[in-house]
């Protein structure tokens, strides 16, 4: 499950963060990347 959330940076502009949970092997992390742009972020 993913989930996108928006955050300002220290400049005011807007980044989108994604965060996906990952199960590998029986466990569970979170991989987080940010983007300049919402949809780059939900692809």
């Amino acid at each position: 499950m993913g989930t996108i959330s928006a955050r300002k940076r220290k400049d005011g502009s807007v980044a989108y963060r994604a965060r996906v949970r990952v199960m590998q092997d029986g466990v569970t992390y979170h991989e987080t990347e940010t983007f300049d742009r919402r949809p780059a972020a939900a692809a």
